[in-house]
């Protein structure tokens, strides 16, 4: 199980059961897991959905390169463009 707390220490998403880490990197790391989602209620039904969760490791390094840019929106700038080599061009 992955769990994300806040700095209240209280939860800050659902936990992720069954959760195993998919990827590392100078970056961070990739967690897969499911999440159960419930409607509220003592009976209430809960579904389950696959997720997948980044978390992003602030280091120096990642400080000094990222100072002045989102560094999840360049990191999946630079993962697109190394996916992409032959495919064409994704719509945004």
């Amino acid at each position: 199980m992955a769990r994300l707390l806040g700095d209240n220490k209280l939860e800050a998403l659902p936990p992720l059961m069954r959760a195993e880490v998919t990827a590392v990197s100078e970056h961070g790391i990739a967690i897969r897991g499911i999440q159960a989602h419930g409607r509220g209620g003592l009976k209430a039904r809960v579904t389950w959905a696959p997720q997948t969760w980044w978390a992003f490791i602030l280091t120096e390094h990642a400080i000094d390169r990222y100072e002045s840019e989102n560094p999840l929106e360049a990191l999946c700038d630079e993962r697109d463009a190394i996916t992409s080599i032959g495919r064409f061009p994704r719509r945004r």
